[in-house]
């Protein structure tokens, strides 16, 4: 698992800025986690700040693009943080027909991705910093590994985002000026999906989407496609028709 470009430029700055091998630490993490589990498929870390959490890691565009989903419609990685608890999913197909992980389960499983496990970060005082996001390519890949994998990857996690200094008005300032107009057309259907779906204004659509971006680091148009791609739940359908 390598860090996607958008990653590997988020890390390129902390290492200016003192963080010293955070890449390559990244890389022996990552390579850890799949001795222990080797159907583990992708690995993301994300970082509270300012009321927002947004993915400062990721080790593939896939997996970056789930966690703008879940920004927006809501996941594991984000009730591991709201509930300050590990949260482990063993079957995402089981997940499918529940309202509230509906649109994560099913991008999932188009992307490859049945099982997961997600857990807080915590600096020296106990505060929650971020959260660590596993995705993983079988289902119950993580039973029975999740006390091996935090406690591997719970404190140098930890002390990673202590360092961390990220300007997310920065990344959302990009990522309103990166749509293109070539990318509209692809945003635009996203966005009049999520006004049905979610019953909110377009307006209100495309402003979910920017921040999802913003916090997940991919760009607008890549998780509109990961959106419109993602297969439909008959609920959904018949949601769509009505």
């Amino acid at each position: 698992m390598e860090p996607i470009p958008e990653s590997a430029e988020v890390l390129a700055e902390l290492e200016a800025a003192g963080g010293h091998g955070l890449t390559d630490q990244i890389r022996a993490l990552a390579a850890l986690v799949q001795r222990v589990v080797p159907h583990c498929t992708g690995m993301s870390l994300s970082l509270r700040t300012e009321g927002l959490t947004l993915t400062l890691v990721a080790t593939d565009a896939e997996i970056a693009a789930l966690d703008g989903i879940q920004y927006l419609e809501g996941g594991p990685c984000v009730d591991a943080l709201s509930q300050d608890r590990r949260l482990r999913t063993d079957d995402l197909t089981g997940r499918m027909d529940e309202e509230a992980w509906r649109v994560f389960a099913t991008a999932a499983a188009a992307a490859g991705v049945l099982s997961t496990l997600s857990f807080p970060m915590r600096d020296a005082r106990g505060q929650v910093l971020g959260g660590v996001n596993l995705y993983a390519s079988i289902p119950h890949a993580f039973t029975g590994h999740e006390a091996a994998v935090t406690e591997m990857l719970g404190g140098w996690a930890g002390d990673a985002m202590a360092n961390a200094d990220l300007a997310f008005a920065t990344r959302l300032d990009a990522e309103r000026a990166a749509e293109h107009l070539a990318e509209r057309d692809v945003v635009s259907q996203a966005i009049g999906m999520l006004s049905v779906l979610d019953d909110v204004s377009p307006d209100t659509a495309r402003e979910r989407l920017t921040s999802a971006a913003a916090q997940a680091g991919v760009s607008m148009t890549d998780l509109a496609r990961t959106i419109l791609d993602r297969p439909q739940s008959t609920a959904e359908d018949d949601h769509l028709e009505d």
